[in-house]
């Protein structure tokens, strides 16, 4: 099964939170997910201990690019040939075209039959913040993450990082100086266009689920239900799966998903942090509340977004 799900939009979104939520529906329906984070870049090192991650315990890249999704892909359709589950005509040619490709795929990740076979099946969930043609292309649902960019600003300054992108800096973009109000307007842009409209208007698929971090703090269990019930039709409707697990002890499931989710637990029970990736609880600035951002914007950046990005402040006049 060649599924990919992508969690994608605004940083200091919950976007971390709404990855987790993904991750557990599959936990608590004892299904397994190779999880990492998306680079544009063309090249991915391989980390040390791939074949031992804390969640499966099977090879598990952390990083990937467009090239490493479609080589995964190409390595299931491969077994798929090699073992005759396609139903269409298979020339001696696609048979030894697969067969080179599973024996590449072993020798680069030094894997065994039973490793490659595994990696290939395994459904993979996907963090990215900005948009991507390629990761759009490929992924067969994207949950994107919108949030009142005063506050994403104001937590992201709290938590001491720059007003630039990571990964886009890293493939030689936004060289900009962030801590000039020039670099604070390029950010602005980054977040509303890149992180969240570039998605919505290329949605041309339907595949994404847009949700409102003021909306899904306020209403979490609303929340992991709408993502659970999504996962759940996708797994039935595009990979004709018998998905009936997915309702027994519906609601048990449900409330593990919160708990497992839970900053409040996860502070409390280092155990807990087994049920999540990407997560640090400094990501947490205001414990989740809407506004408290003026301490950390001036006045001439708080006029600049109201001015200019009125649809990307939530409930305004009231925050």
């Amino acid at each position: 099964m060649s599924l990919i799900i992508s969690t994608v939009g605004m940083p200091q979104s919950g976007s971390t939170w709404i990855h987790n939520i993904v991750l557990n529906t599959f936990y608590v329906n004892n299904l397994t997910l190779l999880v990492a984070l998306f680079t544009m870049s063309d090249t991915v090192t391989l980390p040390d201990h791939a074949l031992e991650d804390k969640h499966n315990g099977l090879f598990d890249l952390k990083i990937v690019n467009f090239f490493t999704l479609c080589n995964w892909i190409n390595l299931r359709i491969s077994y798929n040939i090699v073992d005759g589950k396609f139903d269409e005509f298979i020339t001696m040619k696609d048979l030894e075209r697969s067969k080179l490709i599973i024996k590449e795929n072993k020798l680069q990740f030094s894997l065994n039959d039973n490793q490659a076979r595994k990696y290939s099946s395994t459904p993979y969930l996907i963090k990215e913040h900005h948009y991507s043609s390629e990761l759009m292309d490929i992924s067969d649902l994207l949950i994107v993450v919108k949030r009142d960019i005063r506050d994403s600003i104001s937590s992201r300054r709290k938590r001491g990082k720059g007003l630039y992108s990571k990964g886009k800096r890293a493939i030689g973009m936004h060289k900009y100086d962030e801590n000039t109000f020039d670099g604070f307007k390029k950010y602005c842009d980054y977040l509303c266009n890149d992180c969240f409209d570039q998605w919505k208007v290329n949605d041309k698929k339907n595949i994404c689920l847009f949700i409102d971090y003021e909306d899904e703090i306020l209403n979490k269990r609303k929340t992991v239900e709408t993502i659970y019930e999504k996962i759940h039709n996708l797994l039935i409707s595009t990979f004709n799966l018998p998905c009936e697990f997915f309702l027994d002890e519906k609601k048990e499931k449900i409330d593990l998903i919160l708990k497992n989710t839970s900053i409040e637990n996860i502070k409390e029970d280092n155990n807990q942090k087994k049920y999540t990736t990407f997560f640090s609880i400094d990501k947490i600035t205001n414990n989740g509340i809407p506004g408290g951002y003026k301490e950390n914007l001036s006045d001439q950046e708080i006029k600049f977004i109201e001015t200019n990005y009125s649809d990307y402040i939530f409930n305004k006049g009231n925050t």
